[in-house]
Formats: structure tokens, C-alpha cells, sequence
């Protein structure tokens, strides 16, 4: 993890797949993220779904998962 992140919404520490999804789907830009749970809240997806997803641009070699 580059820094100590926490979610936007509910504190919860932040792994670095997170901040990289949050990063893909919501903006680059970003400085706050959300958690995968608040993601997939926010969104209204299954959480396992994101993870399918990460897994996927992990495989596709998408740089923002390799931080």
C-alpha cells in the first residue's frame, strides 16, 4: 500500500486492489476511495463480482492493479 487509506464511506482500511477498482470504475483522479463492500453498495453489484473484475484486469495486465 502506497499510503494509509481508509474508505469514503465507512473508515474501513483499504487494501490496494481496492483503491485500484475504486481508481478503474469511479475515476484516476480520485484522492478518497471506497472500500470493494461500499463499491458494490454504491453500485448495486454483488461484491464477488468486483473480485471477478479485479481478477480480470489483473490478467489483462491493467497497471493501476500493480501498485
Amino acid at each position: 500500500m502506497v499510503k494509509d487509506d481508509f474508505c469514503m464511506v465507512c473508515g474501513r482500511k483499504l487494501r490496494t486492489d481496492e483503491i485500484a477498482m475504486h481508481k478503474k470504475i469511479i475515476s484516476r483522479e480520485s484522492e478518497s476511495f471506497m472500500c470493494l463492500s461500499c463499491l458494490s453498495k454504491h453500485f448495486n453489484v454483488p461484491e464477488e463480482k468486483l473480485r471477478e473484475k479485479i481478477a480480470y484486469f489483473k490478467k489483462i495486465g491493467c497497471t493501476l492493479f500493480f501498485m
